[in-house]
């Protein structure tokens, strides 16, 4: 697994690949399809600050993927 800290550590092709994979996550939802790929995963998340906003949309987020 790789971890999305900079672009600089991705090449354009695999960026595309991102932006490709997270329209069609996008587009799936909106047509009542639901991705699970983070079924029977945990997700943690740390921040430096309080961030409320941040936090829910990454629940939110989280939820939908199967989380």
């Amino acid at each position: 697994m790789r971890h999305f800290i900079s672009f600089k550590d991705f090449t354009a092709g695999e960026i595309l690949e991102i932006v490709e994979l997270s329209l069609k996550i996008k587009r799936d939802f909106k047509n009542g399809i639901k991705e699970e790929s983070f079924k029977d995963r945990v997700l943690a998340m740390i921040f430096e600050g309080n961030s409320t906003r941040t936090r829910l949309a990454f629940d939110c987020s989280s939820y939908q993927l199967g989380g």
